[in-house]
């Protein structure tokens, strides 16, 4: 008895997948819980947002289109 295993047109193919993740509202919440449990001052939390904001700013225009990563496109069949 000959045991075969064939696999054929698994669908399996080689694909290319860009996923953008936001993770600013988690450094926010990172900040504000650092803040209520006064591991941090008012000033240092200010500075710490205002910093957060500049560099998330400055990589959205690092991006060619915001959009294509927001709005997920699907493939009609």
């Amino acid at each position: 008895m000959t045991n075969k295993s064939v696999v054929k047109h698994s669908g399996n193919s080689d694909v290319d997948v860009n996923v953008h993740v936001d993770t600013k509202p988690i450094a926010y919440a990172m900040l504000c819980t650092l803040l209520a449990s006064k591991q941090i001052s008012n000033e240092e939390f200010e500075e710490a947002v205002s910093r957060l904001d500049k560099l998330t700013n400055r990589e959205k225009r690092k991006m060619k289109n915001v959009d294509d990563f927001i709005r997920p496109k699907l493939n009609k069949r």
